[in-house]
């Protein structure tokens, strides 16, 4: 049996490591059973680690939840120190991904994790710091999480390495691209560049890196379409819980990218990135991707060119005066508008009541404003 164990236990990684994380889910789970059926639960608890993880990195989160669930509430005593701990911060990433927490709970978990950590002194010592970054990023504290990102990097130990050293310079550019600070983010890029190339997960980030920081400065229209680029071959080859990130962000560039096709065609590559249904739908980057979907189509419809939602900081550019050349057309566009904007508000709400903060409600009544402000200059302003 333990000849067995090895054997798919073996396979399994070498499909993980080559992000074929399908097969490698089912292999761990044969793995794990070997090991269960030869009284080895310190090597099943290994295996079925790996195999909640792969389903995780599939998009199944519940399923992978519920793996982990079964693992930690028997876990043997011997089971390894790294999967156990590895077992520990994924159950909490899934336990926030799958249910609405506040503040105060996710803290109190928190503490959890790293009391455990300090008695585990193989814990990977950036972990710590990166998951209290998250925790900042949650509760839009971009100050915040740059400081801890900035604590995760500097502790990141390559023998012992934990979460992927470029996931925390990834995470310094977004925070810092949240507070306007470009010329930082693009230094943290430099840094990212020369981290994890050699894995897909390493050049996904540094490709959605230099996405955001060409959507931050406004183009040119090269560095979008480079960026774009560079996406596509990503998602095309990795199967990756950063593919939802990619496929909004490539939806966005699509709509800069063809300011003369309409959003609304059935064959616009942005629409077509944002039929994939997420497992979960509370998702306030989704939401916020179809939101601004919604405003571009109705800025086609308008004669607005487009512009970025994101950072916002080349507002729309509105003539005088609007006439739709098809006002009932363009009166439905505005309504789908209008819902999916209330969508985003009902969620940016319940997200800054958790956090206590007031960002996704300013983000979601910014794009509102927007919308509004074209359907006042259009003949039939009274849509």
């Amino acid at each position: 049996m333990a000849l067995q164990f090895n054997e798919y236990y073996d396979e399994a990684r070498a499909a993980y490591d080559a992000n074929r994380h399908r097969e490698a889910a089912l292999l761990y789970a044969r793995a794990k059973a070997a090991a269960q059926a030869s009284g080895d639960k310190a090597d099943a608890f290994k295996a079925g680690y790996w195999e909640a993880s792969s389903r995780y990195l599939l998009g199944e989160n519940r399923l992978a939840y519920a793996l982990l669930f079964a693992l930690l509430t028997d876990a043997p005593e011997d089971a390894p120190v790294l999967e156990r701990w590895y077992a520990e911060i994924l159950a909490y990433q899934l336990w926030l991904d799958l249910g609405r927490r506040n503040r105060a709970e996710e803290t109190a978990r928190l503490k959890g994790l790293e009391g455990f950590a300090a008695s585990h002194p193989n814990v990977p010592p950036g972990d710590v710091p990166q998951l209290y970054a998250l925790l900042a990023e949650a509760s839009a504290d971009w100050v915040e999480a740059v400081r801890y990102y900035e604590q995760a990097w500097t502790v990141h130990d390559e023998q012992n390495p934990g979460y992927n050293k470029s996931s925390k310079a990834y995470g310094a550019v977004e925070a810092l691209l949240r507070l306007g600070r470009d010329a930082e983010a693009a230094r943290w890029l430099e840094l990212l560049r020369q981290t994890d190339q050699d894995s897909s997960i390493g050049r996904m980030l540094l490709h959605l890196g230099q996405a955001l920081l060409a959507l931050f400065r406004g183009g040119p229209r090269s560095e979008w379409d480079s960026a774009r680029r560079a996406l596509e071959d990503d998602v095309l080859g990795t199967q990756s819980v950063f593919n939802s990130n990619v496929r909004h962000l490539l939806a966005r560039l699509h709509l800069l990218l063809r300011p003369d096709e309409d959003p609304e065609d059935r064959f616009h590559p942005a629409r077509d990135l944002l039929r994939q249904k997420p497992e979960r739908k509370r998702n306030w980057n989704r939401l916020s991707t179809v939101a601004d979907f919604r405003l571009a189509s109705v800025r086609f419809a308008a004669g607005v060119p487009p512009c970025d939602d994101v950072y916002y900081r080349e507002p729309q550019v509105l003539p005088a005066r609007i006439n739709p050349p098809d006002p009932v057309d363009f009166a439905r566009r505005v309504h789908r508008a209008r819902l999916a904007l209330a969508h985003l508000q009902k969620e940016s709400d319940i997200l800054d009541r958790l956090y206590e903060c007031v960002w996704y409600g300013d983000e979601a009544r910014a794009r509102k404003a927007r919308l509004e402000a074209i359907v006042r200059l259009a003949d039939n302003g009274d849509v």
